[in-house]
């Protein structure tokens, strides 16, 4: 399609990125985000939220919060489920700071961005 200079539909490139993501290929599925923004073209709230939850789904909360970073970085706000998925993973990512997975510092990281925590 795209030699063709032809651009798919955003609901297309949606169901895109959920089938990377339903098939376990999150990291894919962020590279074709990056692939996107790379082209001139920006990923919707969606498309952030589908791979954000994915990531969530694989307790890879590193990346998670990275995406909902990114995500902000990009002009979207991360809505209710998104944080509620993140924080309801944080006991586990407690228990698993000892082994140094990279979700050392999560909430300390996810609360300071989303203006939570402040400074004193």
């Amino acid at each position: 399609m795209l030699n063709w200079n032809l651009k798919p539909r955003i609901s297309t490139v949606e169901m895109l990125v959920f089938s990377f993501c339903e098939r376990r290929r999150t990291e894919q599925a962020e590279q074709f985000l990056v692939d996107m923004i790379h082209g001139g073209e920006t990923p919707t709230r969606k498309m952030y939220c589908t791979v954000i939850k994915s990531y969530h789904t694989e307790n890879n909360l590193r990346k998670a919060s990275e995406l909902v970073q990114a995500m902000q970085e990009k002009g979207y706000q991360p809505d209710f489920d998104i944080h509620w998925s993140l924080i309801s993973n944080l006991s586990n990512a407690k228990e698993k700071e000892t082994t140094d997975n990279g979700s050392k510092g999560f909430l300390s990281r996810l609360l300071s961005k989303t203006g939570f925590l402040r400074k004193r």
